[in-house]
């Protein structure tokens, strides 16, 4: 899914491969293959309510999430 901003450019988009069987659902895992995935430099941000976000350290590898992803907290 994309979210369209001025209509011209796709600028989100709502990966769902944790969803695929087989996956193993971890959020780092998610963003380490799309990291591989997409062309270096582009920009890959996690946005995350707050909720979860004060429940991050409960999270799988949460210290190497937060150290090699940029997180916005909404």
């Amino acid at each position: 899914m994309h979210a369209r901003v001025s209509g011209s450019a796709d600028y989100f988009a709502i990966d769902e491969r944790e969803l695929a069987p087989g996956a193993s659902g971890y959020t780092y895992d998610t963003l380490c293959a799309l990291r591989a995935e997409l062309p270096g430099g582009t920009p890959l941000v996690l946005l995350m309510g707050a909720d979860q976000y004060a429940a991050i350290e409960t999270w799988h590898r949460w210290k190497e999430l937060l150290a090699e992803f940029r997180v916005a907290v909404a």
